[in-house]
């Protein structure tokens, strides 16, 4: 084929012909429609800068159809989108999830614990009830309750594990380490000559890291002493 036919089939110098209807772009080199020249130069060795070089074309001309050069343009505008999404849907979890610990901070509050940690190792870690009991009680959701037992370093207790044997070696492993804080061989000694002494709840609570429901709980297991000195070593009741 002669070179006057061969040029006849390309795309003139400096002009990017396009066929609006199929929405493809001819090539200079061989005459072959494309979508996008960008990946087509490729096939003839050439960048393309070089490309553009080579046939006249301006350095900003788009080597695409009008449809593929919408798409692509359109394409950072649609990932500012995508990430504009994800930041207001995390945002809202966010929101959420204060809301939630709010929630759960008042109704411990509400009823009479002063700090997170003493309360939910009261109410959980001291009673018969599931993390999902404990967390319809509450008015919350159970992520949020099992979120507060991990930051306050109180394990989750598996299906099973809530049994009266359970509860009460958890009682007596609490009871252990109230006594040891105080250094005494014998809690429940030690908590009758306090309240004979005439400590608040709030005081023993104090002094033994634990809450005051604890506490009140700890006291009612105890058997009425009359001489508190001349009474031995207590457990508490089942």
């Amino acid at each position: 084929m002669g070179v006057d036919a061969l040029e006849s089939r390309c795309a003139p110098h400096g002009v990017l012909v396009r066929d609006a209807e199929a929405d493809l772009v001819m090539c200079h080199l061989g005459g072959r429609w494309c979508r996008s020249l960008g990946s087509h130069v490729r096939a003839h060795r050439m960048t393309t800068d070089e490309y553009r070089a080579a046939f006249g074309l301006f350095r900003s001309k788009a080597l695409s159809s009008v449809e593929h050069s919408t798409a692509r343009g359109a394409r950072p505008a649609a990932a500012e989108r995508v990430v504009a999404e994800r930041r207001e849907l995390a945002a809202g979890r966010a929101t959420r999830t204060t809301a939630a610990e709010q929630r759960l901070s008042e109704a411990l509050r509400a009823r009479g614990y002063a700090t997170t940690g003493r309360s939910l190792r009261a109410l959980y870690l001291e009673r018969p009830t599931s993390l999902e009991a404990l967390a319809a009680e509450l008015g919350v959701g159970r992520q949020v309750l099992r979120r507060a037992l991990s930051a306050h370093a109180i394990p989750i207790r598996s299906t099973g594990l809530n049994t009266a044997q359970g509860r009460r070696a958890r009682i007596a492993l609490n009871i252990a380490e109230a006594a040891a804080r105080v250094r005494t061989p014998d809690l429940f000694t030690w908590l009758a000559t306090r309240r004979r002494a005439g400590w608040s709840l709030v005081r023993i609570a104090a002094a033994l890291d634990r809450s005051v429901p604890w506490v009140r709980n700890r006291l009612a297991d105890m058997e009425p002493v009359d001489d508190v000195a001349a009474s031995g070593p207590r457990t508490a009741r089942a």
